[in-house]
C-alpha cells in the first residue's frame, strides 16, 4: 500500500466518523426551523431524531444540501459543504423569525 492510498483511507475514515455529527446538525437545524414555521400552525414539536429522519426522508429525494456533490469533491469537502449550507439555512431561518 502506497502512502497515497494510505492517506485515502485515513480521509475516508475522518469523512465516516464526521458524518454523524454533521447528519445530527442537520437535525437540530430541521427542529428549530420547525419550531419556528411549522409548531405555530399547531403541529407537535420534533425531536431531533425525527428531524434526522425528516432530513433522511429529503435527501433521498434529492434536495438536501448534502446532496449538491461535485464528481472531483472529496469526501471531506462535501460533509464541509453540507455543513456550511445547512449553517447557512439556520441562520436565514433564524433572520427570518426575528421578524415573525
Amino acid at each position: 500500500m502506497t502512502n497515497e492510498d494510505a492517506a485515502k483511507r485515513v480521509v475516508a475514515c475522518l469523512g465516516l466518523l464526521l458524518f454523524v455529527p454533521a447528519w445530527m446538525f442537520e437535525g437540530v437545524v430541521l427542529c428549530w426551523l420547525w419550531s419556528w414555521y411549522v409548531v405555530p400552525l399547531g403541529v407537535v414539536q420534533l425531536t431531533v431524531p425525527w428531524a434526522m429522519g425528516i432530513g433522511m426522508l429529503v435527501g433521498i429525494l434529492g434536495f438536501s444540501p448534502f446532496a449538491l456533490r461535485d464528481d472531483e469533491m472529496t469526501l471531506l469537502e462535501g460533509i464541509g459543504k453540507g455543513l456550511w449550507a445547512w449553517s447557512v439555512i439556520w441562520g436565514l431561518g433564524a433572520l427570518l423569525h426575528a421578524f415573525m
